[in-house]
């Protein structure tokens, strides 16, 4: 693969933010950052993938209320928890 076929990504991250990130990706097993971030991002896609594209409304709130319920749904400031305990 060329330089000409990759895209770059940024994202702007303070010092402690990256740090956190970090810490997060190698509790997950990763040893370079952009590793998790790249299998985070697949792993999003790969859901959407999965997912129906014919749900009325009605049905999609159900469902996503119904994870919410079940707790697999977590809000992203629980990112921030997981990584404060370290």
């Amino acid at each position: 693969m060329n330089i000409s076929e990759h895209i770059t990504i940024s994202i702007e991250l303070t010092p402690d933010e990256h740090e956190k990130f970090e810490r997060l990706a190698r509790k997950q097993g990763f040893a370079e950052l952009t590793d998790y971030l790249q299998h985070m991002m697949l792993q999003d896609l790969e859901l959407e993938d999965e997912a129906q594209d014919d749900l009325t409304p009605e049905d999609a709130f159900r469902e996503g209320w119904s994870d919410i319920v079940a707790g697999r749904v977590h809000p992203a400031s629980a990112l921030w928890d997981e990584t404060d305990n370290d």
